[in-house]
């Protein structure tokens, strides 16, 4: 019982020390923190404060405008009138002058030009911020080809670890064999050969990883030691369709809608506008009092309007050519689907190759063990060359190795399917 208690201590206090040893990863996470921290990202939080400060002007533009004026002239001859009758004094207008106002105005009304303006603004700004994903996401193609050649380099390691634990099983075999007479020395060199052969592989093999480690790294900005464990990607309810979740088919219905709000804008320029107006201030002589030739204070006010109705059909053509814009935005966009969907039956026939292949691989590696199965015994025995079973070890390896690679690269065709219509 008490040796019971330690053995269950001692799985459990190891299967902690993995957990806190080994770093698994996912994939997802993986192009996440290549998102956000590709250095283009930084311009989104531009872009959005530009857009905060396009509307805090567009708001200001609709406050009242006041502003001080001044002038002083002097002029060669002036206005002067005088009468016959004594009882009415003559009138002179002084050759100098000089008036100084405070001026406001105000729009009343401009058919909600200020409000379109912000949405319009902000449709570019999205369109913006979108063609930056776009910049962005082409990070993921080389992400992803870097995540599975770690991948590859594990499972090709724990495969040539597997294959070398087996060669130097039999190296024992053959060097008891040896002492006692039944194998030749030819046998345990041949052993010893392929034992560091594997052992090379292995250590190119750990090379090839930490390379992509580093690269996986610098797209990521996560720190990846020799611990690092990345985890397999699971593609559930994988199909081959017609559906397009790529950022650039969102980047054409944007291009619509700035060319919607242009439109609009068009539109609210031909509206009237109703403005209000008043002006205060002093002047020398009086502005207002044609008779009055001292400094006096005046005042004045009003409302009015424009209203440009007719500009020769220079508002029809503008709208003209923006709808030829629109509909040069909807064969760009029906040229992309037809071009992506034009890879469905490529990679149909692709999966389908490498499902038969790993089928065709699994069986001859079956078949291959077998064959090594009965030669380890006719070795043992001595009636085979230890070199001939040693082959069919090098081919069983080989095999799994291959093995490998196709399931990486159904993986691989499913990912850049996904990536190329925009699902990941």
């Amino acid at each position: 019982m008490k040796n019971l208690i330690k053995i269950c201590i001692f799985i459990l206090l190891s299967s902690n020390l993995f957990s806190q040893s080994a770093k698994l990863i996912e994939l997802q996470a993986c192009l996440d923190a290549a998102v956000k921290t590709h250095p283009l990202s930084a311009k989104k939080e531009l872009l959005n404060n530009s857009l905060s400060t396009q509307k805090a002007l567009t708001k200001k533009s609709t406050l009242p405008s006041i502003s001080w004026n001044g002038q002083a002239k002097i002029q060669s001859e002036s206005i002067g009138l005088s009468f016959d009758n004594p009882n009415i004094p003559s009138i002179e207008i002084p050759l100098y002058s000089a008036q100084s106002t405070l001026d406001l105005q105000y729009t009343v009304y401009n058919g909600g030009l200020a409000g379109k303006q912000n949405a319009l603004n902000s449709s570019i700004t999205a369109a913006q911020i979108n063609q930056l994903e776009i910049e962005i996401d082409k990070i993921k193609q080389e992400l992803v080809e870097s995540y599975l050649s770690v991948l590859f380099s594990d499972e090709k390691d724990k495969i040539l670890k597997n294959s070398l634990d087996r060669i130097r099983i039999n190296l024992a075999r053959v060097q008891s064999a040896l002492k006692m007479g039944v194998a030749n020395k030819e046998d345990l060199l041949q052993m010893k050969i392929r034992e560091k052969e594997i052992e090379n592989e292995i250590f190119a093999n750990q090379q090839d990883k930490l390379a992509q480690i580093k690269v996986l790294e610098q797209i990521t900005g996560i720190s990846m030691d020799e611990n690092i464990q990345l985890i397999l990607p699971q593609i559930q309810k994988f199909n081959i369709d017609g559906d397009i979740i790529r950022k650039e088919m969102s980047g054409f219905e944007l291009e619509k809608e700035i060319l919607d709000g242009q439109v609009k804008m068009i539109e609210l320029q031909q509206k009237p506008k109703v403005f209000a107006f008043a002006t205060a201030g002093t002047g020398y002589p009086n502005p207002l009092n044609f008779f009055d030739d001292n400094i006096g204070l005046f005042a004045m006010g009003g409302i009015g309007f424009s209203w440009q109705f007719y500009d020769w059909g220079k508002t029809k053509a503008e709208k003209k050519l923006l709808q030829i814009k629109q509909d040069m935005i909807q064969i760009h966009k029906l040229n992309l689907e037809k071009t992506l969907n034009r890879y469905n039956d490529n990679f149909t026939v692709s999966i389908n190759k490498l499902s038969e292949m790993i089928i065709k691989e699994n069986e001859l590696i079956q078949m291959r063990e077998e064959v090594a199965s009965i030669q380890k015994i006719q070795v043992e025995k001595g009636v085979l060359l230890s070199s001939e079973y040693l082959n069919t070890l090098n081919e069983i390896t080989a095999s799994k190795i291959k093995l490998s690679s196709y399931d990486l690269q159904m993986i691989r065709l499913k990912l850049q399917y996904q990536l190329i219509k925009g699902k990941i």
